[in-house]
C-alpha cells in the first residue's frame, strides 16, 4: 500500500521507452505526458507506485501540464520538467512541508541548476510568497494541492510557454492566478531536485525577444501595473540587458513593445 500522496507531473517529448522514470529518480506516483506522434495511454507500476504514461500528438507545454493536472492521482501534484533529477526522499520532504503549512495551496521548493549559465536565486527561507515577489519561481519548483487547482479551475496558460506564441511566462501567470484567488503560497528552502538546464526550447539569451516577451507577460499579469513591473524588473536585473549592450531605455522600450502587442491581441479577441 502506498503511503505517500504525491504525484509528479512530467511534461516531455518523444520518449520511446520508460527510462525517464529512472533518469529522474521517480519514487512516487507520476503522470508522464509525452508529446509524440502517436496517441497512447498506459498504466503500470514503477517501484510499487502507479504511473500513467500518456502519449499525445498535441503540442504546447500548457496543454501538457493541464492534462497532467487533470490526470493527477495525488492530493499533492508536483510540476516537473524532464531534465530534473529528484533527491531520494523528495516525497517525504514535500509531505512534511505541507504538514508544516497546512493552509498552503502551493509550496515552491529549492531546485538548483547544475548549469552555471542558467542559475537562479536560491530559496533561503520559509515564508509566504506575495504578489510582488512571485515572478521568480519556475513551474518545476511548484507543488500544489490538487484539490485547490480543480476547485478554483486553475490552469496553465496556453498562450505562454514552449510551443506557444509567447515563449515563456506560463509559470508566473499560474502562480499569480493562485494569489489573485486568495490562495496561500509559501517558499520552502529544502532541495527536492536538481535541474539540468543544458537545453531550452525557448531561451536564446537575454535578447530582444526575451524583453518583448517579458513585457507581454507583465501586461498579462496586470494591465494596471505592467509599466511599474517592467521598471522594477529592469532596476533589479541590470546585468540582463547589459549582457547584449542594451541601455535601460532600450530594454524598457522592447518590453513596452511586447506589452502593446499583447494589449492589441486581447482587444482584438474581445472585439472579434
Amino acid at each position: 500500500m502506498i503511503k505517500k500522496n504525491v504525484c509528479v507531473l512530467v511534461s516531455t517529448m518523444y520518449q520511446r521507452d520508460y527510462s525517464i522514470l529512472k533518469k529522474m529518480n521517480i519514487s512516487s506516483a507520476a503522470v508522464i505526458i509525452n508529446q509524440d506522434d502517436i496517441e497512447k495511454r498506459e498504466h503500470f507500476d514503477f517501484k510499487g507506485y502507479p504511473i500513467k504514461f500518456i502519449s499525445k500528438k498535441e503540442r504546447g507545454v500548457g496543454k501538457s501540464r493541464n492534462l497532467a493536472l487533470s490526470e493527477s492521482t495525488g492530493s499533492i501534484s508536483v510540476i516537473a520538467d524532464d531534465d530534473l533529477v529528484y533527491v531520494q526522499n523528495y516525497e517525504e520532504i514535500i509531505i512534511k512541508a505541507f504538514e508544516e503549512f497546512p493552509d498552503a495551496d502551493m509550496i515552491v521548493f529549492e531546485v538548483p541548476s547544475i548549469n552555471d549559465q542558467r542559475e537562479d536565486k536560491a530559496i533561503t527561507k520559509r515564508a509566504q510568497v506575495r504578489w510582488y515577489n512571485s515572478f521568480r519561481y519556475p513551474a518545476y519548483k511548484m507543488a500544489v494541492r490538487t484539490e485547490s487547482v480543480k476547485k478554483n479551475n486553475l490552469q496553465f496558460s496556453l498562450e505562454y510557454g514552449g510551443g506557444a506564441r509567447y515563449s515563456h511566462g506560463e509559470d508566473s501567470i499560474f502562480i499569480t492566478d493562485f494569489l489573485k484567488k486568495g490562495l496561500k503560497v509559501y517558499s520552502y528552502p529544502v532541495k527536492i531536485a536538481e535541474v539540468n538546464h543544458q537545453e531550452s526550447t525557448w531561451f536564446t539569451g537575454h535578447d530582444e525577444s526575451f524583453f518583448t516577451n517579458k513585457g507581454a507577460l507583465f501586461y498579462e499579469i496586470s494591465t494596471q501595473y505592467y509599466q511599474l513591473l517592467a521598471l522594477q524588473f529592469l532596476a533589479r536585473h541590470r546585468s540582463l540587458y547589459k549582457e547584449n549592450q542594451f541601455t535601460f531605455t532600450q530594454a524598457y522600450k522592447m518590453m513596452m513593445k511586447g506589452a502593446d502587442t499583447r494589449k492589441q491581441d486581447k482587444e482584438g479577441g474581445e472585439n472579434g
